[in-house]
């Protein structure tokens, strides 16, 4: 931008990442719908967000691409609910697997959304 004489504060770049970034992310998601595999990982990991917990859940398929993405506060079962159904959304389709770790609100989450249509590894 200097090159061409604009002069922009960092900030204004911070808003256009937002806005843009956001609308951007939300035609991308558009993009995955029926496209994904039948064959999901899912997994949570333990971070620290600002000095506190956080629980970030993350959904692949079979070939690595990104499925998902879930930042909580808690872990429960009612979490995995919520972000199996985010899953399901943006997927528009259930899988016939899932491999999850052993987490048991994973674990009781899936059976509560998916029941036995699809099976657990």
């Amino acid at each position: 931008m200097a090159t061409r004489n604009a002069h922009i504060s960092h900030q204004t770049v911070q808003n256009w990442v937002q806005w843009f970034g956001t609308e951007l992310g939300i035609q991308l998601r558009k993009f995955r719908r029926n496209k994904n595999g039948r064959k999901w990982h899912v997994d949570h990991t333990e971070i620290k967000v600002d000095g506190r917990t956080c629980y970030y859940y993350r959904c692949f398929e079979k070939n690595g691409d990104l499925v998902e993405v879930m930042l909580s506060d808690n872990k429960s079962q009612e979490t995995a609910e919520t972000f199996f159904y985010l899953c399901h959304d943006t997927t528009g389709f259930e899988p016939d697997m899932i491999t999850i770790d052993k987490e048991p609100a994973l674990e009781s989450g899936m059976k509560a959304v998916f029941e036995d249509r699809v099976e657990h590894r």
